[in-house]
């Protein structure tokens, strides 16, 4: 690895995005940023017009954030957390080594989400996410550099491992097919329909990541 690089860690929340960051950091002498404070440190987080407890960026927003994490690794590697991996590779591909992507079993991600106090809708839409292997496809042209990595029954020390062997063997690849699970597969359609009830949802304000 040379030192110049962004290594992202992608995934839904929920799915251990910060503590691995902190580990790879520890382990490959990088800095850590979460891409969502950097871009209210930026000033180009914006209030998510449906009221979704949530921060979104324009185009331009994402452009502003992807060149300060290029930038930063001029100085030397970053590692950047983020859920939405595939905006920023289109304004930083060539300084980005490699996507760590971090994938959780619905099931598991459903409690994990609903104990921090999250709005339902809110849950389903990130549970759905993942159990419908969302990733793949936003990512399938940079699937040459996509190191996906499921964590689920698997200590963060454990999973650094993984890892760090995967990227230091170089072996990319898609490696998780929830839809694989028939049991899964009737637990999403009842997640889809109960989330068509809440269509058009506006929750209290209030401070939610």
């Amino acid at each position: 690895m040379h030192d110049d690089y962004v290594l992202l860690v992608a995934g839904v929340p929920g799915t251990g995005k910060s503590t691995l960051s902190r580990l790879l950091s520890s382990e490959l002498g990088c800095t850590v940023y979460e891409t969502s404070e950097l871009a209210i440190s930026l000033g180009v987080a914006g209030s998510d017009p449906t009221g979704r407890y949530t921060s979104v960026l324009s185009p331009e927003g994402v452009e502003i954030v992807a060149r300060a994490l290029v930038n930063a690794s001029k100085r030397g590697c970053v590692i950047a957390s983020t859920v939405y991996p595939e905006s920023l590779l289109d304004f930083m591909q060539s300084s980005t080594l490699a996507v760590v992507l971090l994938r959780l079993d619905p099931r598991i991600l459903e409690r994990r989400l609903e104990g921090r106090g999250w709005p339902r809708p809110k849950v389903l839409e990130n549970v759905v996410a993942e159990a419908l292997n969302y990733y793949h496809e936003a990512l399938w042209d940079h699937r040459h550099y996509v190191f996906e990595v499921d964590t689920t029954g698997r200590s963060p020390l454990e999973t650094l491992h993984i890892i760090l062997d995967l990227l230091c063997k170089w072996k990319p690849g898609f490696r998780v097919d929830w839809l694989k699970d028939e049991s899964l597969v009737e637990l999403v359609s009842s997640w889809l329909g109960e989330l068509d009830l809440h269509n058009n949802w506006l929750p209290e304000r209030g401070s939610v990541e």
